[in-house]
């Protein structure tokens, strides 16, 4: 989950919309629980939908972002970078040692990921990497916060202010 806005898909006709079932939710959902009062007191919890408790994943972690097929995650680690893991929380790995890095987004086909940083100023700025299985440095897109992809992966919404101090969603 990505604080912010969320990019959605043209609405069903209503004739073609799903009545609920008694079955509940189905599912996984991973959140954030700040255990305060530091700024770095975040973890990480996954809870099955369908019931059961929640479990914890990880400590000074936050902004989980689901790959496309919902095997693994992209999260920020508050002193070490970006991480992927696997749906359950094992088998961690980082993928940006930059500590600033934050906002991960996964590409609709699972590509790419897009995540803003502080690196190198005081403006936040947009990342893209494209080598998920090792640590690399993210290649720079401009200036942008909490990025998040379009349904077919050819734009990302974010926010951003101009020069002349106008803010509001950007599309690039």
């Amino acid at each position: 989950l990505t604080t912010g806005f969320r990019w959605t898909g043209k609405s069903p006709a209503p004739t073609s919309v799903a009545p609920p079932t008694s079955s509940g939710p189905k599912g996984q959902l991973l959140y954030t629980v700040w255990h305060g009062p530091g700024y770095q007191n975040y973890s990480l919890y996954l809870i099955n939908l369908a019931g059961g408790g929640a479990t914890k994943l990880a400590d000074l972690a936050s902004e989980p972002s689901w790959s496309p097929d919902g095997r693994q995650f992209v999260f920020y680690h508050w002193t070490d970078g970006l991480f992927i893991a696997n749906a359950d929380g094992s088998s961690a790995h980082k993928i940006v040692a930059d500590t600033e890095a934050g906002y991960p987004a996964w590409s609709p086909r699972g590509d790419r990921i897009v995540y803003s940083s502080l690196l190198g100023g005081r403006k936040y700025n947009l990342f893209f990497v494209t080598n998920l299985k090792e640590v690399s440095q993210g290649q720079k897109l401009g200036p942008g916060n909490r990025p998040v992809w379009s349904p077919d992966g050819q734009n990302i919404a974010y926010d951003n202010c101009d020069t002349q101090g106008h803010c509001g969603v950007w599309v690039m």
